[in-house]
């Protein structure tokens, strides 16, 4: 009894043409995998000249690693940023994200922005708050 080819790979029987079936689902795999890799690395979230403290390494795909490492060491990454990165903003992933680190010389320029005044927000806010648990208070507000 021989034993052929198509015995030890049922999966690959051949088309009209000669050609193995697998062959051209292979071609498809390639190109998943490729479009895939491609999408991780436009995606890498490097759209911005600040430094990372704790980035992501090669390949990571989630952020639980820097998300963990952060909760259990956060005096200690904050310590080591602030001799590594001496007087200069940088990023820094935390429970909330990732967020941009400012030195203190920073505050009085951010303090005198005309830009980021939230009275407004704040009366607003306060307006439709006392707008939905006082009905008939709209003329007080």
């Amino acid at each position: 009894m021989t034993i052929s080819f198509y015995d030890i790979f049922p999966w690959c029987t051949g088309t009209e043409d000669g050609s193995c079936i697998m062959d051209q689902y292979s071609r498809y795999v390639v190109v998943a995998i490729l479009s895939l890799l491609g999408a991780y690395f436009l995606v890498d979230g490097k759209s911005s000249s600040l430094p990372v403290m704790n980035p992501r390494k090669p390949f990571e795909l989630s952020n639980q690693r820097r998300l963990n490492e952060f909760l259990l060491h956060s005096y200690d990454t904050f310590l080591e940023a602030k001799a590594s990165f001496l007087g200069k903003p940088y990023k820094l992933f935390t429970a909330e994200g990732e967020c941009v680190i400012l030195p203190p010389q920073f505050l009085n320029e951010l303090r005198n922005n005309p830009n980021l005044e939230f009275f407004q927000c704040f009366r607003e806010v306060r307006c439709a708050i006392v707008a939905m648990l006082y009905p008939g208070a709209d003329d007080y507000v």
